[in-house]
Formats: C-alpha cells, sequence, structure tokens
C-alpha cells in the first residue's frame, strides 16, 4: 500500500464523540482530518486512527433507525468478494454497519471509486446500510502469503463499524453468518426486557452451519433446520472446535414451540475459555482489543473479559444464526500454521490481556475460567 501524502488531503474539521468502555480504543486521539474524494459532488469526511488507520465513515448511510433497534456489525476486506453483502441485505431486516477494510491507498482514487459504487447500487433498493472504508497507513509494499491474514485489523475494522453504527442494540458477526426469520423483531422483545443500563447481560443465540452456500436454500425456522440435521446437513457450527459453539439443552430448545416473543431458555455458565457465544447486546459492551491478532483469539477474547464483568449469558429459544457451507479442515490447517509462526507474539499478547483483566476486575477471577493460552 503506497504511503499517503498529507499535503494532498483536504483539511477539515471533524467532531467526535468520546466513548467510555473498560477497553477505550482511544477515540479520543483524532489529530488530523481528512477528505476522501469520491467523485465531484461526493467528499467524505475523515479522521486519523491511532496514527495508523484513516477512518472515513459513513461513506455509504442508511436511512434513519430508530434507536431501539439492532445494528448487524459486519468487516470484510475490499478484497474479498463484496457482493457477499448482498446476502444479508437479504437476510436481515434491521439496520447493517459495514466496516471495510481498504486494501488501497485513500488516494487511489479509481480503486475507491469501484468499491463505494459496488455499494451504492445497493442503495436503490436497500436504505439498511451504512459503509465505513478504513484505509492502513503503510510505507511498506504490500504482499500476500498466508500470514497476511494475521495482518487484517479485524478488531480496529469491527470497532469502527460498531462505533458508527447509531442504534442501542448490537449484534457483532462475520459475512457469512445469515440469521434465521425475523431474527431481529424476536430479539428485540426479548432485549427490552432483558438489556438494560443497570443489567449486565447479554442475549446468546445458538450457531449452526448448512452445507449449502445459496442463502435460498437456508433455514428460516428450527422446523427447517432440524430437517437439514436430520439430512446431515446441517450441524451444529463447527466441526473442528466443537467446545467452541457447543450449547447444551439442545433437544429441549428444539422442543419448544416457535414463538413471536421466544423468551429466554436458560442462563448458561461461562465455565470453558473455549466458549465463543455469539450474542445481541446492548452498544456499551466492552470494546474488541485491539492487540489481538486475526484468527488468534481475536473474537473469543471479548467473551473472557464480558464473563470478568460479571455479564449473565442468557440463551434465547427459537432464533439462531448459521454459516453458509460447511467449515473445511483445511481451513484449520492454515490457522495452525499461522499460530505456530505467530505463537510467541500471540502468547505475550494473551498474557496482558490476562493482566489487564486482574487490575480491571480483581474480584471476579475465580469466577470464570482461566484463558485459553
Amino acid at each position: 500500500m503506497r504511503s499517503i501524502n498529507l499535503r494532498c488531503l483536504s483539511v477539515f474539521v471533524f467532531l467526535v464523540t468520546l466513548c467510555k468502555s473498560s477497553y477505550s480504543p482511544s477515540w479520543k486521539y483524532y489529530y488530523h482530518n481528512f477528505t476522501l474524494n469520491l467523485s465531484k459532488h461526493t467528499r467524505i469526511g475523515c479522521y486519523l486512527y491511532h496514527h495508523e488507520y484513516i477512518a472515513c465513515p459513513n461513506v455509504i448511510k442508511s436511512s434513519k433507525f430508530k434507536y431501539e433497534r439492532i445494528s448487524l456489525i459486519l468487516h470484510i476486506s475490499s478484497d474479498r468478494n463484496l457482493y457477499d453483502i448482498e446476502n444479508h441485505l437479504k437476510n436481515y431486516d434491521g439496520p447493517i454497519s459495514l466496516g471495510v477494510y481498504m486494501k488501497s491507498s485513500i488516494s487511489n482514487t479509481k480503486n475507491n471509486n469501484e468499491v463505494y459504487k459496488l455499494f451504492k447500487k445497493y442503495t436503490k433498493k436497500y436504505s439498511k446500510l451504512s459503509v465505513h472504508f478504513i484505509y492502513k497507513i503503510s510505507r511498506q509494499k504490500s504482499y500476500y502469503n498466508y500470514l497476511t491474514l494475521s495482518e487484517y485489523p479485524i478488531n480496529v475494522i469491527r470497532n469502527l463499524a460498531r462505533k458508527h453504527s447509531t442504534t442501542r442494540y448490537i449484534v457483532i458477526a462475520d459475512t457469512d453468518h445469515m440469521f434465521s426469520k425475523n431474527f431481529e423483531s424476536k430479539m428485540l422483545k426479548v432485549a427490552r426486557v432483558y438489556l438494560k443500563e443497570n443489567y449486565n447481560n447479554v442475549l446468546v443465540y445458538r450457531i449452526f452451519e448448512v452445507e449449502s452456500k445459496d442463502l435460498k436454500l437456508g433455514p428460516e425456522n428450527k422446523r427447517e433446520l432440524k430437517k437439514l440435521m436430520n439430512r446431515k446437513k446441517a450441524f451444529i457450527f463447527h466441526p473442528y472446535n466443537k467446545k467452541g459453539h457447543f450449547i447444551p439443552h439442545l433437544r429441549q430448545w428444539f422442543d419448544k414451540k416457535d414463538s413471536s416473543n421466544p423468551g429466554i431458555q436458560f442462563e448458561a455458565t461461562y465455565n470453558r475459555a473455549q466458549w465463543e457465544p455469539q450474542f445481541v447486546s446492548l452498544r456499551n459492551i466492552p470494546y474488541h482489543d485491539e492487540t489481538f491478532k486475526y484468527l488468534l483469539r481475536d473474537n473469543m477474547h471479548l467473551r473472557w473479559e464480558l464473563c470478568r464483568s460479571n455479564y449473565s449469558f442468557l440463551v434465547v429459544n427459537d432464533v439462531f444464526m448459521y454459516h453458509l457451507g460447511r467449515k473445511k479442515v483445511q481451513e484449520k490447517a492454515v490457522i495452525d500454521r499461522i499460530r505456530s509462526q505467530l505463537n510467541g507474539k500471540n502468547r505475550s499478547i494473551m498474557k496482558n490481556f490476562e493482566k489487564k483483566l486482574q487490575k480491571l476486575y480483581p474480584k471476579t477471577k475465580n469466577r470464570c475460567p482461566s484463558i485459553w493460552i
């Protein structure tokens, strides 16, 4: 990625709202401000973030939604298949806040406009999508090998997409994760009861994977999901980390009659550090720690912090998420290779995170399992 000539960028004043959290991604460090020129009539205000990134929020801006909605927080790199986002526009009923990691310079007008126009065309049919461009400031020529996967700043993208969402509730997911029918409307009814500022709760939903990568063949409800599982076309997510997403009482969950107001099945105990529950929460939960590398506990660590900060994990009836396509064993081999190469650095990150948890939450050390190093 080419280095950025700061003199060619227009300076403007951009006001930023500070956000309080046990982990602060340093929202206050917005020293420089720039303009992203997409066309003669489209100019986007941007700011320097962490001295390493330039964030351009609301390149595409959704229609106004009521505050009492659930924003879907997504992330993607501009060199991936951006058309996958259309699945979410079809599948999810609420507002979507998408962070896009741009693999080119902010001054690369051609590439910026190509990505912008791709998302812009969706606004003719969908008004729910907000898109934020994030650029890495780098003086080194970009090259690709399997280790560059770990260089994808996943938690920077997640945090910025979340920061620029506008609703009271959020759900953070990946681009290949789809939801059961009426997921948001059902979850909203539960959230209004159990997610309040003086309650430390998150609403956990089960996650599965289906054989087909075609959204049209995805299950809309438990009945369709059960049929797929009986035919060995759907499974609990995912095969090479069974402890990561296993939630007990699945049979009782299936037996419960579907309802527009599903309620809570039970409160799960966070008793294993490998568990990575997927959940809906208030927008004020701790942010993802940006020191964690992609594929190296980058999402799991947030669950550790929620446990240490006395959150309860409430498993919800009816609703679920599913991964399009089955996770491949080959993917695990790539992840294992990355972890092996970065083992020393990863252990250092984990140990520092453990120290941070002990400093922030000294009274809950015995409440939660030791983090997975």
